[in-house]
């Protein structure tokens, strides 16, 4: 039996490492350039003395501060400028006078000593250390405080009340004067500031307490103000993290939020206003972006490059002025979003914005918000008022909101932006603006205005009620499976849609179009397990979502991204044609179905399909990729470069010609990414794919050395090792038990936390891999089917559990999950064997 599986296993190995492949840049995503958003700087020419430009630099706040006095003193009331501060009493929120705070059997202290703020807390080795508080982040509602943590403590004591104290330097080095600031933790424990008191801030779903070699405790990669914070919290941030050392040099030109984080760096501009030649060089303008001729799109986009669930490409928004050279934002994601699109998790703002109607309208963030003290202009109805007036007073009446004047829900932003509470005491406001639709409520399950203020905690026991004060307490133990909560909220769900739909008819209101949440609801349903496989017509309806150019990129960008892993012609053919799209976020998902393509495509050859034919069709698809190696914004070029590499070099090099050099250029762009993301095993695994793996395995190195507790690179590391020259070596061998060893037991970390969750699957097929090599069959087969639980539809849990049920001689199993995958693809030669080879009479 283990001779028939391991051969399945070995095939199953090669679509995973490609499957991986593809995950590690799926995210991978400079260019000189001068955009509409880039500054240039003046120089005199020699001969005539006129000005002559030349890059601009970032000059401080303190360069603004003499002609923009107005603008300053507004400033100076933002949370932007509170965004981060060194630690003085003046900056300072949180009570230090010998204050303490106790949470999973762990009493933390909060004091000061010769004027320094310090913190008694569970260090970096398990026993009580003291810090410094350096720095303090934000300002309301709650503040949180940075320390550094220095490597080398004493061991701590095996007494959990035992003492060492953290020797940090005298002076923390000075950003400004260009050497930087090393790394720095965030404390989870945090102070609430309308409360006044301290709070342990506790991650998502993890209810145990967190041991200090976990990236969640706040000494960990997760909590690192350099890694996770910094680049939204200062102006011209540089995290110079150096690889080599994985340590960092983080510098800024202002500590807070400041004027040239959204106006750009200000030299040119400077020297502009002070150039006798500025009252008739009126062509170069005023050496800044201007915000308030910028069109809406570009003026969201500015707030974007920090206001977005995204990921960083280059820290220089201003470079281009291009979003998609900045960051990739996230699409919709079932863990983040609800499915008609309201926030989950903490998404900030543009994720949300996207999908209203103001944005599509061409409304921009300084329509509501001060640009200067980010603050909304007004308080009450009047910030929406202002604009919809017509006809005169319609929209702040009873008549339209149905509610008492001045009471609650008679405000536009109780209904149309309610709030979720995010770092357990901060109010976020749903941004996409909607009409609250409690008909999806009873259809689709999503939250809605009207139950969030309705529900009523007395209809359930009482040892509920006091676990529901917010709406989002509701939904979370509805989640849970409470039989209680989950009937008041349909109760009211339903009330609330028959008094809407009547108030509606009586108003004569047209009926509601279609939303993006009836065609992706299926889809997701399907993926969990919860209903078939979607059918024609749902496919249909969501490519249509996709390739309307007038829907909201949000919707269209997340169409695509659950298109990406389909295997039809008409999403196949609709994603070639997405390659001209203007938005260079709907490219980047469309490349994903192309890119699954290919990989089914080189998966056939490992299968005996017809190598010629396998390069022909590969070649197909693979050109319009080439062209988008020039394409104008860095996202799509190193998206485009990332799929290229994932061909034979021969092909690559046969198909790629003369633009050999254009695509060594985009691939260098995505090794800058992964670096400035510290993502030293993706490098690893891209050096792998060029063949050098003597760089692999010391990008490997490196990755353990910055993310020892981070699974998965100890694994990479020992098949890489293995497969070397001398892999078979007694010393080898040992090292890559030892690896393997290690990277089980965090493997069984995670999964004893996440195994509940839906987003599990993943964890429960490797674990089920991991225990075939150990020979535990029997966990095999739990965890396999635990995977397929949470992700039925998934081709390689699915081939994964035909094979191993064929080779434990569970041939109807087998044939069941087979008889999936060839639904899936049906020429798939791989497939086609496995069945036949199942319902053959000589199964081995």
């Amino acid at each position: 039996m283990k001779a028939a599986w391991r051969s399945w296993v070995g095939r199953i190995a090669i679509i995973s490492l490609g499957v991986t492949l593809a995950a590690l840049v799926v995210w991978s995503i400079g260019r000189p350039g001068v955009g509409p958003w880039s500054a240039r700087n003046t120089a005199r020419n020699e001969s005539s003395g006129q000005p002559v430009a030349r890059d601009a630099h970032f000059v401080g706040r303190a360069a603004c501060v003499a002609c923009h006095q107005t603008q300053h003193e507004q400033f100076l009331q933002s949370h932007h400028h509170h965004a981060l501060a060194v630690a003085t009493p003046e900056t300072v929120r949180g009570d230090f006078n010998n204050q303490t705070l106790s949470h999973d059997d762990l009493t933390s202290h909060f004091f000061q000593r010769d004027g320094k703020f310090m913190v008694r807390t569970e260090g970096p080795r398990g026993g009580l250390a003291e810090f410094e508080v350096r720095f303090v982040l934000a300002y309301h509602p709650l503040q949180q405080y940075m320390v550094q943590v220095v490597n080398d403590l004493p061991p701590a004591s095996p007494s959990s009340s035992s003492t060492t104290t953290a020797t940090t330097p005298a002076d923390l080095i000075d950003p400004v004067a260009g050497e930087g600031l090393p790394a720095l933790q965030v404390l989870r424990l945090c102070w609430d500031v309308d409360q006044g008191r301290w709070f342990y801030l506790r991650p998502e779903d993890v209810p145990e307490k967190l041991q200090p070699q976990d990236p969640l405790h706040w000494t960990g990669v997760t909590q690192r103000w350099n890694t996770a914070c910094a680049a939204c919290h200062s102006t011209d941030l540089h995290k110079n993290f150096d690889h080599q050392l994985a340590g960092f040099r983080t510098t800024f030109s202002d500590i807070e939020v400041a004027c040239e984080a959204c106006h750009g760096p200000g030299s040119r501009h400077v020297e502009l206003m002070q150039s006798p030649w500025t009252t008739w060089w009126t062509g170069q303008g005023t050496g800044l972006a201007s915000l308030k001729t910028a069109t809406a799109a570009e003026q969201v986009e500015v707030c974007a490059s920090c206001h977005s669930r995204r990921r960083l490409l280059h820290e220089d928004f201003h470079q281009t002025g291009e979003l998609a050279d900045h960051v990739v934002y996230e699409p919709m994601l079932a863990e983040t979003y609800f499915v008609d699109g309201q926030i989950k998790d903490e998404v900030f703002e543009l994720g949300s914005y996207l999908q209203s109607k103001m944005y599509s309208k061409g409304i921009r963030c300084t329509d509501c918000h001060d640009p200067h003290t980010a603050k909304t202009y007004y308080p009450d109805n009047r910030l929406c008022t202002s604009c919809h007036q017509h006809p005169a007073g319609v929209y702040d009446s009873p008549q339209h909101h149905g509610h008492v004047a001045g009471g609650p829900g008679s405000r536009c932003v109780d209904c149309h932006m309610p709030t979720r509470h995010y770092m357990d005491v901060d109010p976020r406001r749903d941004h996409s603006i909607r009409v609250p639709r409690p008909d999806l409520s009873v259809t689709l399950g999503v939250p809605n205005a009207c139950t969030g203020c309705h529900a009523d905690a007395k209809r359930l026991p009482s040892e509920l009620v006091d676990q529901v004060p917010r709406y989002q307490d509701w939904q979370r133990l509805a989640e849970q499976g409470q039989p209680e909560v989950i009937a008041e909220l349909q109760r009211v769900d339903r009330w609330a849609a028959d008094l809407v739909d009547t108030w509606r008819q009586r108003q004569g209101k047209p009926a509601y179009p279609p939303h993006f949440a009836e065609h992706l609801h299926p889809i997701w349903q399907a993926t969990r397990g919860a209903a078939p496989p979607p059918g024609p017509t749902e496919r249909q309806a969501l490519l249509k979502w996709a390739t309307d150019r007038a829907a909201s990129p949000m919707y269209r960008v997340t169409a695509w991204a659950e298109i990406s892993q389909w295997l039809d012609a008409d999403s196949l053919q609709a994603a070639l044609t997405a390659l001209s799209d203007a938005d260079p976020f709907v490219v980047n998902q469309a490349l994903q179905r192309i890119e699954q393509e290919i990989l089914r495509l080189l998966e056939y050859t490992s299968y005996g399909w017809p190598t010629p034919q396998c390069q022909s069709e590969v070649q197909r698809l693979s050109g319009p990729v080439v062209e988008l190696l020039s394409h104008d914004t860095r996202l799509v070029r190193i998206r485009a470069a990332a799929i290229l590499l994932q061909l034979p070099p021969a092909w690559r090099s046969e198909l790629l010609g003369p633009q050999q050099r254009r695509w060594q250029q985009a691939l260098d762009e995505a090794l800058a990414v992964h670096l400035l993301n510290e993502e030293m095993a993706s490098v690893a695994n891209i050096y792998e794919s060029l063949g050098q793996p003597d760089r692999a395995e010391e990008y490997y190195r490196l990755a353990l050395q910055h993310s020892p507790s981070v699974y998965g690179i100890r694994s990479n590391l020992a098949t890489l090792l293995e497969q070397k020259p001398g892999g078979d070596s007694q010393a080898t061998q040992d090292l890559v038990t030892r690896l393997r060893g290690q990277d089980q037991q965090l493997l069984e970390t995670e999964l004893a936390r996440a195994g509940h969750l839906p987003a599990a699957g993943p964890l429960h097929y490797r674990y089920a891999m991991t225990q075939y090599l150990l020979g535990n069959l029997e966990l095999v087969e739990k965890h396999l089917l635990e995977a397929l639980a949470r992700r039925p539809q998934e081709p390689l849990f699915l081939l994964a559990a035909a094979t191993y049920f064929q080779a434990a001689g569970n041939r109807p199993a087998a044939a069941q999950h087979v008889a999936t995958l060839r639904q899936q693809d049906p020429r798939h030669p791989g497939y086609v064997a496995l069945e036949r080879e199942i319902l053959s009479n000589n199964t081995p």
